[in-house]
């Protein structure tokens, strides 16, 4: 006999394996979003330091400056701060950054074991849920990889309401569509 509180359900189903998928599809793409906002307030950070040492930086010079900015780890919300743009945009990424943290931390509640017998909500619920937090995360992606082209002096698509109303829908669909 072992405590309530131990797994003890470990049934895989052709359904709960659909919907763990949903789960890992949607913590990829949080995941993503996280990485990119780290990666780009990682470059402006370099940048700027590059920028006030007003030199040009031998290999061990710049090998500093890199683990000094890389060992402070930062949130996402530090890092987002940290980005040379405007609130609005902040406040789009923002929304992103709350809409990752339930994705990566409470979108998946109660879903251990066989889903079927330990799921609290209705599946078309939870791809409800995850449709909208979806969108708001793929919102601050497009942000952030135009603001990461630009910086690597790589092309930009026209951001059209289209084109982002197209890369917000490719992105739920591709995590929630189901077989």
């Amino acid at each position: 006999m072992k405590p309530d509180t131990f797994m003890d359900d470990f049934e895989r189903t052709e359904f709960g394996d659909e919907i763990h998928g949903i789960l890992g599809r949607a913590l990829i793409i949080a995941t993503r979003f996280d990485s990119m906002c780290k990666a780009l307030s990682i470059t402006y950070k370099i940048r700027t330091s590059v920028k006030e040492k007003d030199k040009e930086l031998n290999n061990e010079e710049f090998k500093k400056i890199i683990d000094k900015i890389t060992a402070n780890r930062k949130t996402l919300g530090e890092n987002i701060e940290f980005l040379p743009i405007g609130n609005k945009l902040k406040s789009i990424l923002h929304n992103a950054r709350q809409a990752r943290n339930e994705i990566a931390h409470s979108l998946a509640l109660g879903l251990e074991g066989d889903i079927e017998c330990r799921a609290s909500r209705n599946v078309d619920n939870l791809i409800l849920e995850a449709s909208e937090l979806l969108k708001s995360v793929a919102k601050g992606d497009l942000i952030i990889s135009a603001f990461i082209s630009h910086s690597n002096k790589e092309p930009i698509p026209i951001l059209d309401e289209k084109f982002c109303t197209s890369y917000e829908n490719k992105i739920v669909n591709w995590v929630v569509t189901r077989y």
